[in-house]
């Protein structure tokens, strides 16, 4: 129960990824990254978005990215 009661928190960024298959058919999947900096500013988003782009990188191919965004930063 302690672990339960802990007041330690995280930050956790989502997103969703879509993407046209080699069909053209609109194909997506979610995503979270979580890290233990409490920081959500320009500077943490810039980050995530890099580490997502590098992992979606090695899965599909792409040469342009579109963001969408609730603005909360």
């Amino acid at each position: 129960m302690a672990s339960h009661w802990s007041n330690e928190s995280v930050t956790v960024f989502t997103a969703v990824v879509y993407y046209k298959d080699v069909n053209k058919d609109l194909k997506h999947f979610s995503c979270a990254l979580i890290s233990d900096e409490w920081s959500y500013d320009k500077g943490s988003i810039f980050v995530f978005s890099k580490a997502l782009l590098n992992d979606v990188s090695k899965m599909i191919p792409f040469k342009k990215v579109y963001y969408w965004s609730d603005f909360s930063v």
